[in-house]
């Protein structure tokens, strides 16, 4: 009986230690977007994942806006994939540079005259209070053992959903892997992509 107990106490410890340093990191990450230090922002960011997660949601939003159109058989949707993954590459190097991404995060919208571009308003992961651990942890839910989502929208799904993804990394801890953007937004954005 003993054993079991122990086992259940070691147990609680390190789910404790486990959403606990999500929750810091969490933290460390609002305070650098509220701050607007561009640099902290980036150093706690996986630019790959976040970069690979929002091509991914703009290349579906222009699947979707083709569809609208007309059916899209196989054989396009390959090629949409294929030509929209370019397109949106290069739209998304832009949205994710220190400064942009920063401002996404902290102010929920972008507006960049010099590359005409703006995105419409989504929740604010800067509007989070990191002193309020509470409502952070009602916002965190685990994906993945190496994956979180954090909720930034008051709707926990549908087509106003918007959060974020922390994912684990073993030598740098919990760093920013996807910004996941409300449908409407997403689609603003594959609206900007030519129609082959």
């Amino acid at each position: 009986m003993r054993w079991l107990l122990g086992t259940v106490i070691v147990f609680v410890i390190l789910l404790a230690v486990y959403i606990g340093s999500a929750i810091v990191s969490l933290a460390g990450l609002i305070d650098a977007v509220r701050a607007a230090d561009a640099a902290a922002v980036f150093a706690r960011t996986d630019v790959q994942l976040v970069r690979r997660s929002l091509v991914g949601q703009v290349v579906g939003a222009y699947l979707d806006l083709l569809g609208q159109k007309r059916v899209v058989r196989p054989m396009e949707r390959l090629l949409a994939n294929t030509y929209g993954a370019t397109v949106a590459d290069a739209l998304v190097d832009k949205l994710i540079s220190q400064e942009n991404l920063t401002q996404i995060l902290q102010k929920g919208s972008l507006e960049d005259p010099s590359q005409k571009m703006a995105i419409p308003t989504l929740p604010a992961l800067g509007a989070l209070d990191p002193a309020k651990t509470l409502d952070l942890l009602t916002r965190l839910w685990p994906i993945k053992p190496v994956e979180f989502a954090v909720r930034l929208s008051p709707e926990l799904q549908g087509d106003s959903y918007a959060g974020i993804r922390l994912h684990f990394d073993g030598s740098t801890g919990w760093k920013l892997s996807s910004v996941e953007l409300p449908a409407m937004v997403a689609r603003a954005l594959a609206a900007t992509i030519p129609v082959k």
